[in-house]
């Protein structure tokens, strides 16, 4: 069904590529005013056409009075210079139609290229939130003493961001400063813990380090 569609449009197509094969013969003196042109079984044959596609090709000339179809007798060249505007707004067309579709390729560019500047909106608008998220994310510190229950305990056991919500940056144990201690690290008492959270986080971890809750780091 869709081969049966095509056919039409490249016999148009190539009916009206053999017209102006013939209207540049015109044009360049190969086909004098007022010559007889090779009968259209002839024209077929020289540029590889079907006689059907030959007769429209000069039934198209005819209509456009760049020759004269003459009965019984033959196919008459009548003007060069209509020959000659066939030509041109041939071209014409031509290039209008590159134009269009050149256009339609910049617009669809150009879709492509706003879609991507709107992702790429959203991705800032995300991080920007993401970043004024952790604005409101303090440092704090706390001192642990004897009322905190779970010694011996790692910063991986104590599951501190699921109770807490807060995130432990430091740890000084006497003069050493451990600095982003890892899950394996364990809590005693006198440690000072250095930490960044809301103010719940903080009264999570003083409750749970010291057991009391407003006191200044």
């Amino acid at each position: 069904m869709q081969t049966t569609k095509n056919k039409p449009k490249r016999t148009e197509s190539r009916y009206h590529e053999i017209a102006l094969m013939v209207a540049q013969r015109i044009v360049d003196g190969k086909y004098p005013l007022g010559e007889k042109i090779r009968s259209r079984t002839t024209i077929a044959s020289n540029f590889g056409v079907s006689p059907e596609t030959a007769r429209k090709a000069v039934n198209l000339l005819a209509d456009l009075e760049i020759v004269e179809v003459i009965h019984g007798s033959g196919v008459y060249v009548r003007s060069k210079e209509k020959a000659s505007a066939f030509i041109a707004r041939s071209q014409n067309l031509k290039q209008l139609t590159q134009t269009k579709q050149e256009l339609r390729e910049s617009i669809k560019r150009q879709q492509e290229e706003l879609q991507t500047t709107l992702e790429l909106i959203g991705k800032l608008e995300t991080e920007s939130r993401r970043t004024q998220d952790s604005l409101t994310l303090v440092p704090f510190e706390l001192i642990v003493t004897d009322a905190f229950k779970e010694l011996g305990q790692t910063v991986g056991q104590l599951n501190l961001w699921h109770r807490t919500k807060a995130t432990i940056m430091a740890v000084k144990r006497g003069e050493e400063m451990i600095l982003s201690p890892g899950p394996v690290l364990t809590i005693e008492v006198g440690d000072i813990v250095y930490y960044i959270g809301d103010d719940q986080a903080k009264q999570m971890m003083e409750l749970l380090f010291t057991g009391e809750t407003g006191k200044e780091g």
